[in-house]
């Protein structure tokens, strides 16, 4: 099983992706912009703009603290 952070995941392609990993066996954890459409989502996730660099380093540093690292990144 690998441990899958799809950014953007949320909604449409991103979603879809979470959903094909999450089907296949694999953790996933989603990052969007829009809170509702993180808390709505069945996998873990955070609320992150990507085009912050100190929401992404926060992000990671939550990732290594709950699953101590990542397999697959698709952002």
């Amino acid at each position: 099983m690998s441990r899958v952070l799809i950014t953007a995941g949320g909604s449409g392609i991103g979603y879809a992706m979470a959903e094909a990993f999450s089907n296949a066996g694999h953790e996933v954890w989603i990052t969007d912009i829009d809170q509702a459409a993180v808390s709505a989502a069945p996998w873990r996730g955070s609320v992150v703009n990507a085009a912050h660099e100190a929401d992404v380093a926060a992000l990671f540093q939550d990732i290594a603290a709950e699953w101590g690292g990542l397999d697959v990144l698709c952002a």
